[in-house]
C-alpha cells in the first residue's frame, strides 16, 4: 500500500449545512402565539380599567375647576356644587342614583365612610358637617385649601 495513494482515496472536510431561521420550530410558534394573546388580554384588561374610571378623570378635572372657583369666592353656592359632584361620584361608582337624594345625617354617614367594606375616615368632622347640612344656610363657615385637599382624596378612594 502506498501512502499516497491512501491520501488521494480522502475527501476534504465539507462544512455543514447553513441551519436557516425559517422554518421555524414548533415551541417558537407556541412562544409567538402566547406572547400574543397574552398582549390582547393586557390590552382588553386596560381598555376596560380605563373606561371603568373614567368617572374618576372626569370628576377630578371638575372638582379642579370647581376648587378654584371656590377659593376666590367661598360662598354656599359654590360649596352646594362641590357636594353635588360628591354625590355624582358616588352615584357613579357605586350605580345607585339614591345618593344623589340623600341629605344630612345620611349623607354625612356616606361622606364619614364612602367604603363600606373598610372603615376609612378621610374627611374631618367640620367638613361633614358643611358638606352634608352648612351649604343650606345663608352664612357658612369656609372650606380650607387642606379641606378641599382632603375632598380630592375623598373622589380619588372611591372604589
Amino acid at each position: 500500500m502506498d501512502p499516497s495513494s491512501l491520501l488521494a482515496q480522502l475527501r476534504d472536510v465539507h462544512a455543514p449545512a447553513i441551519i436557516s431561521w425559517w422554518p421555524l420550530a414548533f415551541g417558537w410558534w407556541l412562544l409567538i402565539l402566547l406572547s400574543l394573546s397574552l398582549t390582547v388580554v393586557l390590552m382588553f384588561s386596560l381598555v376596560r380599567w380605563y373606561k371603568k374610571t373614567a368617572w374618576r378623570r372626569s370628576a377630578l378635572k371638575e372638582f379642579k375647576v370647581l376648587r378654584n372657583i371656590y377659593t376666590k369666592t367661598p360662598d354656599a353656592k359654590n360649596l352646594a356644587l362641590i357636594n353635588t359632584l360628591l354625590k355624582r361620584s358616588i352615584s357613579s361608582v357605586r350605580n345607585d342614583h339614591h345618593y344623589m337624594a340623600s341629605i344630612q345625617e345620611d349623607w354625612a354617614n356616606t361622606l364619614r365612610n364612602p367604603d363600606e367594606s373598610k372603615v376609612i375616615e378621610i374627611l374631618q368632622d367640620q367638613e361633614i358637617f358643611l358638606l352634608s347640612s352648612a351649604h343650606y344656610m345663608p352664612q357658612c363657615n369656609k372650606l380650607e385649601s387642606a379641606s378641599l385637599q382632603r375632598i380630592e382624596k375623598w373622589i380619588k378612594s372611591l372604589k
